[in-house]
């Protein structure tokens, strides 16, 4: 997943597939600790390319704000979530709807 998203000529229907292949990975509650893993790495990721595409954006949220309501995330993904939502608040380029999604997953 993490060699995908760095590959700058794959097709825009593979970065489409792989988001939605990550945000099922999550739900996934057989999956390994390492995919889990490699999936909060690749959503870190996703944020800073400022290349990425608004659905890109909005799905990271999404997925962001589950990670946040699921009790039984290990305090891995709750620290690295922490993280990934102040790395978000101090990006003076992020649109409102960014911020003010961000604002309400931090209350």
């Amino acid at each position: 997943m993490i060699r995908l998203y760095f590959d700058k000529s794959t097709p825009h229907l593979d970065k489409i597939a792989r988001l939605f292949d990550i945000i099922g990975l999550y739900f996934d509650k057989s999956a390994h600790d390492f995919d889990k893993i490699a999936r909060l790495f690749d959503i870190i990721r996703l944020y800073f390319d400022k290349s990425a595409h608004d659905f890109d954006k909005i799905a990271r949220l999404f997925d962001i704000k589950g990670l946040y309501f699921d009790k039984s995330a290990h305090d891995f993904d709750k620290i690295a979530r922490l993280f990934d939502i102040i790395g978000l608040y101090f990006d003076k380029s992020a649109h409102d709807f960014n911020k003010i999604t961000q604002m309400f997953d931090i209350i």
